[in-house]
């Protein structure tokens, strides 16, 4: 199994948070605040980095962004699972098996909970319970 290449992560999340209106605007309140800018590629990123066991081989990915089930395989897979939080906008950024699974701009008590016990859901049950 291969570890993540973290620096790729670390850049595509930046490139997200170019783009992220929560970002922007939370950036421009501490620039008016403190006097100094902030971009995407200056903010400090926190990762996280575990392994999960997934019971078919989309590993967590199981929906696309409309909602229609994946092609996945049943087999038992091991992946790792990394996570980016942004502290100025609060977000978490979420990969499974380098991919971006999701983004949780409002952190719930069952994310934080999970997050913590290294054990996050599929992007379909997170839809419901994150």
């Amino acid at each position: 199994m291969n570890y993540p290449n973290l620096e790729l992560l670390d850049y595509k999340t930046r490139l997200l948070l170019k783009q992220d209106e929560k970002f922007i605007k939370a950036t421009e309140k501490v620039k008016l605040n403190n006097r100094f800018s902030i971009t995407a590629m200056s903010v400090g990123l926190e990762a996280k980095l575990f392994m999960q066991t997934w019971g078919n081989t989309g590993c967590g990915i199981d929906i696309d962004n409309s909602g229609y089930p994946c092609m996945v395989g049943n087999a038992i897979t091991d992946a790792y699972t990394v996570v980016f939080y942004e502290s100025i906008s609060k977000q978490y950024f979420v990969y499974f098996n380098s991919q971006l699974a999701y983004v949780i701009t409002k952190a719930n008590k069952n994310f934080l909970n999970d997050l913590h016990n290294d054990r996050l859901l599929s992007v379909s049950e997170a839809r419901k319970k994150y």
